[in-house]
């Protein structure tokens, strides 16, 4: 039997040279993220991701060897199964394939947030094997970071589709990481809505810390995410909730990741970290009612890359397709380590409309909807003091 040579740089633990001329960072892309089509009416479009890979093209990233551009392969039918269910998975195989399926609701599949659609299984196939080879690629030192932007999908339960997500790629790719005995931080602080889907999937294992800053349950989507709501079992205080009033702006963020994200990942100290980056927490979403600007989401993500982990990042809500690109670009620079004029090329401006990477404008709040926030950002924090999760602990 013989190995071939990827397979020996991986058993002598990848020659350093190797390594050091090597990308810092992934990107996971295909134009089959497409086929991820909902509808044509739909709030979720994945040109938002063509949008994002022709501006990297554009700044040179590729070209230059700064992000390595990787195509991804689909997941299989064994590695769904290690998050969903035999029924579930069933009934995405035959609505993929034009079959009737009579409790299709019961799964989340129908005319509502999560439509069934004929390819529906091959295409979120592809995403989450993105993600999966996102993990991969970081796991074996590849790359230090890997960025899947059709990942994210953090609403999809263990039997169900919600929220514009079949399966949860994010939670799939914790998997490689779990499997190889290290410890995961899930970070789902950019995304508008609660993280909910992973949440469930990991509430009572310690192994994975999640933490997810959001829009409040009370006005939004999908209505979880409480401080309450802390894990149970052994995994009783690694989930943290941060729901946020509307009209939280940057210092509201920033003010939740110093008081509860930054004490929670120094106690748990993962080895690795899974970042999910919805965009629609911006202040110009036209779905959620956040005001968090370029300057601040590229803050929060800067934060959690400069804590030095390995980290792959998952693409997520975001429904101004515009913002998305002008974000995930940030983004991906800064997994990079690369810096980027903030005038975009003039050819992709003319082209797509995009002529900045940062904005040109900001939100207008009143101080009412400021101190608003405040008083409900400190209520949240005082309560998972008194609840005593990871980092916060008396």
């Amino acid at each position: 039997m013989s190995i071939g040579f990827d397979a020996i740089l991986f058993f002598a633990g990848l020659d350093h040279g190797i390594i050091e001329n090597m990308p810092r960072s992934a990107f996971l892309y295909s134009d089959h993220y497409l086929d991820y089509h909902l509808s044509d009416q739909h709030p979720l479009q994945q040109r938002r991701i063509v949008m994002l890979d022709r501006l990297l093209a554009a700044y040179g990233v590729f070209e230059r060897g700064e992000v390595d551009r990787v195509a991804p392969t689909p997941a299989s039918g064994a590695d769904i199964g290690m998050c969903h269910s035999e029924d579930f998975i069933r009934a995405v195989q035959a609505a993929s394939a034009g079959e009737r399926v009579p409790d299709l609701y019961r799964f989340g599949l129908g005319a509502g947030d999560t439509p069934a659609f004929p390819g529906i299984w091959e295409a979120s196939l592809l995403y989450a094997g993105a993600s999966l080879d996102c993990a991969k690629r970081v796991l074996s030192g590849e790359n230090k970071t890997a960025f899947n932007p059709s990942g994210g999908l953090h609403h999809a339960f263990r039997s169900r589709a919600a929220g514009f997500c079949t399966f949860n790629d994010c939670a799939i790719a914790a998997y490689p990481f779990l499997n190889a005995g290290k410890k995961v931080a899930y970070l789902d602080i950019v995304d508008a809505h609660h993280g909910d889907g992973v949440q469930a999937l990991f509430y009572s294992d310690p192994r994975v810390l999640t933490i997810s800053f959001h829009e409040t349950g009370r006005t939004l989507f999908p209505g979880t995410g409480f401080p309450e709501e802390i894990g149970e079992g052994k995994g009783r205080g690694y989930s943290i909730n941060v729901p946020l009033a509307p009209y939280s702006t940057d210092e509201h963020y920033q003010a939740a990741y110093h008081e509860v994200a930054a004490p929670a990942l120094a106690e748990f100290d993962p080895d690795y970290i899974i970042l999910q980056v919805g965009a629609d927490a911006h202040w110009d979403d036209p779905l959620a009612h956040l005001a968090l600007t370029s300057y601040g989401w590229l803050s929060l993500m800067e934060k959690v890359i400069a804590l030095g982990k390995p980290l792959i990042a998952l693409g997520g809500g975001g429904y101004n397709q515009k913002t998305v690109a002008r974000l995930w670009t940030l983004l991906q620079a800064s997994l990079a380590g690369v810096e980027l004029e903030d005038e975009t090329p003039h050819a992709y401006a003319s082209e797509w409309g995009i002529t900045h990477l940062h904005d040109e404008g900001k939100p207008e709040i009143s101080e009412a909807d400021r101190e608003q926030a405040w008083h409900y950002l400190t209520a949240g924090i005082e309560k998972l003091r008194q609840l005593g999760v990871v980092g916060l602990s008396a």
